[in-house]
């Protein structure tokens, strides 16, 4: 027992005569500018504490309760900013800088070892659980945040008049940068806050620069290397809180410093170009690297955020950010379309076989028909066609890359049905050896088989067939009425050489238009409409039909 006393008593001797032989040097008389390290004082005017913080924030972050504790003022203050860092062969070129005494009292030359302005400020409970020792003159800069990540990235370093003479002793100048309530100021790769008694020439001497000969512009007798780390967010917060706080140890006197790197409170970088990417031909796609208001540098050269790729190969961006950069590579394979074939177009008729069309598209491993109308299947390579219109159909081929192209195979549709009852059959009769005899006739469905092996055609003359060479096969067109004298109904025939803008209507004695039975253009051929005379009408009306430049009338008598 006698033991301990005798040395605890001596430890006390032993503070107690360090606190006897310390003692405070003037504060600098150049705080001012330099030709490489300068500061700007903190007025809460021209500078304020809202300022600090917009130095020191990157992209995408936003903040707001803005709040800070220490001296400010335009001769002296214990924040500002700081730039030329650089050129005094510091860390970092600028920035944010926060004291225990004056910002001024930083600058080089290294002319003193006991350089302190005694703020007269109390300290902080935070710093005193850090340190292990009470504080005085504490500096806090706070505020709240949000931003679009899972953590934070801070780059800083630490500096004191504390170096070297009182390592390890109870003056152990402290600071903390408190994340949510938890400190992110702290040795690389552990928990112990940066402080004199954790980096010096004894521990983590890694970190540490030694300036007691002066051989930096700077009046710390040490300072740290740049420190950095990344620090995850409480993700169940939606707006974040950073205490950045500093403050003297065990008295009041020599003067501490952190500074703390412009943009550099910010998102981590993260690239992820994703998968793989698979295009076909004519397509593209954008690559995008993220990190909004980063540095970039893509494989083509290009230092944009995003950019759009169309042909095959090995991408990689690098993005970067106060000296730190993150690389990604995705690979873009391009393949070829396929040829989509739909088959040669096809005629079907309305009266007599064929009735339907057999499609057969080819190129690739699914296929999909539009419209769908008169087909039996539309996704299928080879569905019956049975439209009862001419219709042109576009069939979407896909390979087994998923590319596609597309053919068009147009179903000829014609009606060559006729006689009073629609029972009979349209065909073109070529006299043999005459062909330029040939005219349309109105035959029984039986009857075709016979004509169509000597040489005539289903429809009427000159209704598109090849090998016909006659001068004047049919009148340009022809207009006939079934019955007339007209019952409840009537059917209008309109037989046609080539396509044109028709009109059919329907007139009165007066001269009077009753109905417009039609108006557009119609293709070559036969073509059928309907006419219900009006009821309790007139006995006569007139047919009015103008196609191809030429009117016919037809006298119309109902019953």
């Amino acid at each position: 027992m006698k033991k301990v006393f005798i040395l605890a008593m001596a430890l006390v001797f032993a503070l107690t005569t360090e606190a006897q032989n310390r003692v405070a040097g003037p504060s600098k008389v150049n705080n001012g500018n330099r030709t490489t390290i300068s500061v700007t004082n903190m007025d809460g005017t021209t500078l304020t504490a809202t300022d600090l913080v917009e130095e020191i924030l990157g992209p995408g972050i936003s903040y707001s309760n803005v709040s800070f504790t220490g001296l400010s003022g335009a001769a002296n203050a214990s924040a500002g900013l700081f730039s030329g860092g650089t050129a005094a062969l510091l860390p970092c070129e600028s920035g944010i800088v926060l004291s225990s005494g004056y910002i001024g009292n930083s600058l080089g030359p290294n002319n003193a070892i006991n350089t302190t302005a005694d703020l007269g400020l109390v300290g902080d409970a935070d710093l005193d659980a850090f340190s292990g020792f009470t504080t005085y003159d504490a500096t806090i800069l706070e505020f709240d945040f949000t931003l679009p990540a899972d953590s934070i990235h801070i780059q800083f370093f630490f500096a004191s008049e504390e170096y070297n003479e009182w390592v390890n002793t109870q003056y152990n100048d402290v600071f903390a940068f408190l994340l949510d309530g938890t400190n992110i100021a702290v040795v690389p790769g552990t928990t112990t806050p940066v402080e004199i008694n954790t980096i010096n020439n004894g521990s983590n001497s890694a970190y540490f620069v030694d300036n007691t000969g002066g051989a930096y512009d700077f009046e710390a007798d040490g300072f740290t290397t740049l420190l950095e780390g990344t620090f995850p967010v409480d993700l169940d917060l939606a707006t974040h809180h950073i205490k950045l706080a500093i403050a003297d140890a065990g008295d009041h006197i020599l003067d501490a410093w952190v500074f703390i790197r412009a943009s550099s409170f910010s998102i981590p970088i993260e690239v992820d170009l994703g998968p793989d990417v698979f295009l076909c031909e004519g397509e593209s796609v954008i690559l995008d690297a993220g990190n909004p208001g980063y540095d970039f540098l893509w494989s083509t050269g290009e230092t944009t955020q995003t950019i759009e790729v169309s042909t095959s190969g090995e991408y990689w961006v690098e993005v970067s950010y106060l000296g730190n950069y993150e690389r990604d590579t995705v690979e873009v394979t391009v393949y070829l379309l396929p040829t989509a074939y739909a088959g040669e177009d096809v005629q079907i008729y309305i009266g007599y076989p064929p009735l339907s069309a057999q499609l057969n598209a080819t190129g690739g491993v699914s296929y999909s028909w539009y419209p769908t109308e008169g087909l039996s299947d539309p996704n299928i390579a080879n569905p019956v066609a049975q439209p009862s219109v001419t219709t042109t159909y576009t069939v979407t081929v896909t390979d087994e890359n998923g590319c596609e192209d597309t053919d068009d195979v147009t179903v000829n549709v014609m009606d060559i049905r006729c006689g009073q009852n629609m029972n009979k059959v349209l065909v073109c009769h070529v006299s043999p050896g005459n062909p330029g005899n040939a005219h349309t006739i109105c035959i029984s469905p039986d009857a075709v088989p016979a004509h169509l092996a000597h040489g005539d055609y289903l429809g009427p003359c000159n209704n598109g067939k090849s090998g016909i060479d006659a001068e004047e096969i049919f009148e340009e067109f022809d207009v006939n009425v079934y019955p007339n004298p007209v019952g409840s109904n009537c059917e209008i025939e309109i037989l046609q050489e080539s396509a044109s803008y028709v009109t059919v209507e329907i007139y009165d004695l007066l001269g009077r238009e009753v109905s417009k039975i039609y108006e557009g253009e119609l293709i070559g051929g036969r073509h059928l409409f309907t006419w219900a005379p009006p009821a309790h009408g007139a006995s006569l009306y007139f047919l009015l039909v103008q196609a191809s430049g030429e009117v016919k009338t037809i006298k119309l008598m109902t019953k």
